[in-house]
């Protein structure tokens, strides 16, 4: 029973992600489009089984690509909480394909999965944010400045 979500997620893998890409598609639009679904939580979840079965990836290899989905999905025009339920669509695909498959997951794998996405969320939250914030400070700038001329009576 232990450490048997890695090697769940890496069999189930397309599985996975079609099920986090149909619930993204439930969501209220913008709807995400295949190249903003294409990188980030595959690759989220080839990073989670690295972790769960002792590989290379880290914390950090998740962090990072975490940044660069929450900054993809700004760009893609996504809102914050659809980037926080994108990770949260993970999660819900992982568990309801283990019930359905009859898998046990246990306790320190659900811990470690549940650990990696907060990460990841808190990551791409941030990111996101930046984004955002980079935008409108380079829109500001980029506004023409209007002279106020004399006020006519």
């Amino acid at each position: 029973l232990l450490h048997m979500l890695g090697p769940f997620i890496r069999s189930n893998r397309d599985a996975v992600i079609a099920r986090t890409r149909a619930l993204a598609r439930l969501r209220v639009p913008p709807h995400a489009t295949e190249g903003a679904l294409a990188l980030g939580i595959p690759l989220f979840l080839d990073q989670l089984v690295e972790r769960l079965t002792g590989a290379e990836s880290s914390d950090k290899d998740i962090n990072a690509a975490a940044l660069a989905h929450g900054g993809d999905m700004k760009r893609h025009g996504f809102t914050i909480g659809q980037v926080v339920e994108a990770y949260g669509d993970v999660c819900q695909s992982v568990t309801a394909l283990a019930i359905e498959l009859d898998a046990e997951i246990s306790t320190e794998d659900f811990r470690t999965l549940n650990q990696c996405l907060d990460a990841a969320t808190a990551q791409a939250v941030t990111e996101f944010g930046r984004v955002h914030d980079q935008a409108a400070t380079d829109d500001g700038l980029e506004r023409p400045q209007v002279v106020a001329g004399p006020v006519l009576r």
